[in-house]
Protein backbone atom coordinates (compact mmCIF):
# COMPACT_ATOMS: atom_id res chain seq x y z
CA UNK A 1 0.00 0.00 0.00
CA UNK A 2 2.70 2.71 0.66
CA UNK A 3 4.55 1.62 -2.36
CA UNK A 4 1.19 2.49 -4.26
CA UNK A 5 1.35 6.17 -2.05
CA UNK A 6 4.91 7.01 -3.22
CA UNK A 7 4.17 5.92 -6.52
CA UNK A 8 0.81 8.23 -6.51
CA UNK A 9 2.81 10.78 -5.15
CA UNK A 10 5.60 11.04 -7.85
CA UNK A 11 3.51 10.89 -10.68
CA UNK A 12 2.09 13.67 -9.09
CA UNK A 13 5.23 15.57 -8.93
CA UNK A 14 6.27 14.82 -12.41
CA UNK A 15 3.36 16.02 -14.39
CA UNK A 16 3.38 19.49 -12.78
CA UNK A 17 7.27 19.72 -14.25
CA UNK A 18 5.92 19.27 -17.86
CA UNK A 19 5.88 22.67 -19.90
CA UNK A 20 4.74 23.08 -23.45
CA UNK A 21 5.60 24.86 -26.59
CA UNK A 22 2.59 27.09 -27.63
CA UNK A 23 2.35 29.23 -30.86
CA UNK A 24 0.14 31.59 -29.72
CA UNK A 25 -1.90 32.98 -33.64
CA UNK A 26 -2.83 36.68 -33.54
CA UNK A 27 -4.07 39.51 -36.15
CA UNK A 28 -4.04 42.94 -35.64
CA UNK A 29 -8.05 43.31 -36.59
CA UNK A 30 -8.26 45.86 -33.93
CA UNK A 31 -6.55 46.73 -30.62
CA UNK A 32 -8.75 44.41 -28.51
CA UNK A 33 -8.38 41.47 -29.87
CA UNK A 34 -4.57 41.98 -29.63
CA UNK A 35 -4.85 42.77 -26.30
CA UNK A 36 -7.32 39.63 -25.25
CA UNK A 37 -4.45 37.13 -27.35
CA UNK A 38 -1.95 38.80 -25.57
CA UNK A 39 -3.84 38.18 -22.13
CA UNK A 40 -4.21 34.76 -23.06
CA UNK A 41 -0.48 34.65 -24.19
CA UNK A 42 0.94 36.38 -20.66
CA UNK A 43 -1.32 33.15 -18.71
CA UNK A 44 0.09 30.66 -20.22
CA UNK A 45 3.51 32.42 -19.80
CA UNK A 46 2.65 32.91 -15.84
CA UNK A 47 2.11 28.96 -15.86
CA UNK A 48 5.22 28.07 -17.13
CA UNK A 49 4.71 27.22 -20.95
CA UNK A 50 7.60 28.48 -23.68
CA UNK A 51 4.93 30.89 -25.80
CA UNK A 52 5.71 32.08 -29.14
CA UNK A 53 3.66 34.65 -30.13
CA UNK A 54 3.09 34.71 -34.06
CA UNK A 55 1.66 38.18 -35.00
CA UNK A 56 -0.33 38.54 -38.52
CA UNK A 57 -0.32 42.68 -39.36
CA UNK A 58 -3.87 43.07 -41.31
CA UNK A 59 -4.40 46.80 -39.34
CA UNK A 60 -0.79 48.87 -40.05
CA UNK A 61 -2.33 51.45 -37.46
CA UNK A 62 -1.77 48.28 -34.49
CA UNK A 63 1.35 48.04 -33.58
CA UNK A 64 0.62 46.63 -29.72
CA UNK A 65 1.42 43.26 -29.08
CA UNK A 66 -0.70 43.08 -26.24
CA UNK A 67 2.04 40.84 -23.91
CA UNK A 68 4.00 41.91 -21.28
CA UNK A 69 6.09 38.40 -20.67
CA UNK A 70 6.39 36.74 -23.85
CA UNK A 71 9.78 37.24 -25.01
CA UNK A 72 9.25 35.58 -28.78
CA UNK A 73 7.56 37.42 -31.00
CA UNK A 74 7.26 36.72 -34.94
CA UNK A 75 5.58 39.77 -36.79
CA UNK A 76 4.55 38.77 -40.34
CA UNK A 77 2.48 41.14 -43.15
CA UNK A 78 -0.22 40.19 -44.84
CA UNK A 79 0.16 40.49 -48.47
CA UNK A 80 -2.86 42.05 -50.77
CA UNK A 81 -2.65 39.94 -53.70
CA UNK A 82 -6.13 41.18 -55.41
CA UNK A 83 -4.61 43.90 -57.32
Amino acid sequence: MIYIIVLLLLSSLISRAVTLNILVWSTTIGHSHVKFMGHIADTLREDGHNITLLMIRNDPDVVITGTKLVEHILWRVLIDTAL
